[in-house]
C-alpha cells in the first residue's frame, strides 16, 4: 500500500505531457494532500487489465481479467516521527473478462509449470489488507498484525510490484507457494541505519480466502504458512532497491485441501546500479510437493529509462516434483511505458521452453498487453 501511494502520486516523466487531465485531476490531488496533512490519512486507486494469448494450449489458450484496487493508510499517531500506528486497508476486485479464463488460471490451461501472469484472478471483491502496523526508529523494527498478505512481505525486490512487474518469470517464485492475504502477522527488524543486517519472520492463515475472510478458518483450522528471513542491505533507505537475504518457510497440512506438511529455502539478491540497471537473482528448493516446482532458479536485470519506463528481462528453469515431467524454462521481456501521469502499458512476451506439462509443445510464446490506470 505504502509504495503505491507513493508510485501514484510523485512526478512522472511520461510520454505524453498534455495538461487538460492533469488539470482536472488538480483538485482531487489538492484534496489528497490536504487530508494527509491535517488528518494522516492517504489513500488512492487503480485498475489494471491484462489480456494474454498463448501459440497452444491443452483446453484454452486464451486469458483476460482485470483488477480493481483500493487502498488507504491512516495514521494514527505519530505522523512524521519515529514511532507512529498506522492502520493499512486494500480492498480488491478480481474479475475475467472477455474470455473464459482469467490471466491466473492460463497456466494450467496451456501446460505451464511457471504462472503467465500472477494475481490476476477471477474471485470478486476481496479484502487483502487491513491491518494495524507499529513502527519504531522511523520503521526500522515494525510489525504488522491482522489480514495481511505476505507477497507485501516475503522475498520482495524493486521489479516485484504492480507498476513494473515481470509478468511470471520473475515474480512466480515456483519453489514457495505463498497463501492468500488471511489472517496473520509479520514483523522486521533493521538493527542499523547503513551496512545494516536485518532479520523478517511472520505467518499466516494457510487456508486464506480474501474474497471470505474468516477467524474460523484461523483460529479453528488452525493450518500456517510461516517464514523467517535474513538479509543484508546497504542502508534502510535503499532496502528495495540493494538487498541480499536467506528465506526459509513452513506450511502446516492441509487436511481439508488434502496438502501434506512442506518446508523450503531460498536465496535472492537483487541490486541497483547507477540508478539505470537493476539485476537479481532468485534461487529456492522446496520439499513436501505443494510449490509447483522442486528446484527453482530465476535470474533477470530491468534497464530502467526516464523516470518510470522500465525494459525487463527474465530467464527461469523450474524442476518439477513429478518424476515424469521435464525441467522447463522460461524467458520473459517486457517493456513499461509511461504513456501519461496515470496510465501505464506494458506488452510482455514469454517464451516456454519444454511445458512441463504439455509433453505434445516444445515450444510456447505467450503475448500479453496490460494496461494500469492508477490515481
Amino acid at each position: 500500500v505504502q509504495s503505491s501511494l507513493r508510485a501514484n502520486d510523485v512526478e512522472k516523466e511520461a510520454l505524453y505531457r498534455g495538461h487538460l487531465l492533469p488539470d482536472a485531476l488538480a483538485p482531487y490531488y489538492r484534496f489528497k494532500k490536504r487530508m494527509a496533512e491535517r488528518y494522516g490519512l492517504a489513500f488512492g486507486f487503480d485498475f489494471n487489465m491484462l489480456y494474454q494469448g498463448a501459440t497452444a494450449g491443452l483446453t484454452d489458450d486464451q486469458a483476460s481479467g482485470g483488477v480493481f484496487r483500493l487502498y488507504a493508510l491512516w495514521t494514527v499517531f505519530g505522523n512524521g516521527r519515529p514511532t507512529y500506528g498506522k492502520i493499512v486497508a486494500r480492498i480488491e476486485h478480481r474479475h475475467a473478462y472477455w474470455t473464459d479464463l482469467s490471466p491466473s488460471e492460463l497456466s494450467p490451461a496451456i501446460g505451464s509449470l511457471f504462472k503467465t501472469a500472477n494475481s490476476f484472478d477471477s474471485w470478486g471483491w476481496g479484502l487483502t489488507n487491513l491491518q494495524w502496523q507499529q513502527g519504531f526508529a522511523n520503521g526500522r523494527y515494525a510489525f504488522a498484525i491482522g489480514q495481511v498478505d505476505l507477497r507485501d512481505w516475503v522475498d520482495t525486490f524493486e521489479l516485484n510490484n504492480w507498476r513494473t512487474m515481470l509478468l511470471s518469470a520473475a515474480t512466480t517464485y515456483p519453489t514457495n507457494p505463498l497463501p492468500s492475504a488471511g489472517l496473520g502477522a509479520s514483523a522486521h527488524a533493521y538493527f542499523r541505519e547503513c551496512n545494516t543486517p536485518y532479520v523478517q519472520v511472520g505467518f499466516s492463515d494457510a487456508n486464506g480466502k480474501p474474497y471470505d475472510p474468516s477467524f474460523e478458518s484461523a483460529f479453528d483450522v488452525a493450518e500456517f504458512y510461516s517464514y523467517a528471513e535474513l538479509g543484508w542491505t546497504p542502508s534502510f533507505e535503499e532496502r528495495s532497491k540493494k538487498n541480499l537475504r536467506l528465506t526459509y518457510w513452513h506450511q502446516d497440512p492441509r487436511k481439508a485441501a488434502g496438502k501434506p506438511e512442506a518446508w523450503g529455502v531460498s536465496f535472492s539478491g537483487a541490486w541497483r546500479f547507477e540508478d539505470l540497471y537493476s539485476p537479481f537473482l532468485r534461487l529456492g528448493y522446496a520439499y513436501g510437493g505443494v510449490a509447483p516446482s522442486e528446484v527453482g532458479v530465476v535470474a533477470g536485470v530491468g534497464y530502467h529509462l526516464k523516470s518510470h519506463d522500465v525494459l525487463g528481462l527474465a530467464l527461469g528453469w523450474g524442476r518439477p516434483w513429478e518424476a515424469d515431467l521435464r525441467d522447463q524454462k522460461t524467458i520473459e521481456v517486457f517493456y513499461r511505458i509511461q504513456f501519461s501521469q496515470n496510465v501505464g502499458i506494458t506488452p510482455d512476451i514469454e517464451l516456454i521452453l519444454d511445458p512441463s506439462q504439455n509433453p505434445d509443445e516444445g515450444f510456447l510464446a505467450v503475448f500479453s498487453l496490460r494496461v494500469q490506470f492508477a490515481f
